[in-house]
């Protein structure tokens, strides 16, 4: 599994039939994005979405 952790929150990697970093659930409300770098080395089709079931079993829920 591909993801990231941000403020105890899991994102997962998942592909994208769009070609647009404005459908990822990382973007920001001025459409900026924490961790750009790590998101391209996923590969051109990749975006984030966030996961509460990862995020629950990190936080021991």
């Amino acid at each position: 599994m591909n993801g990231i952790i941000i403020d105890d929150k899991v994102y997962e990697a998942t592909e994208s039939k769009e070609d647009s970093c404005l459908t990822c659930d990382l973007i920001d409300d001025r459409s900026e994005c924490p961790c750009r770098d790590f998101c391209f080395e996923q590969g051109r089709n990749n975006i984030f979405r966030y996961s509460q079931s990862l995020t629950d079993k990190l936080n021991n829920k």
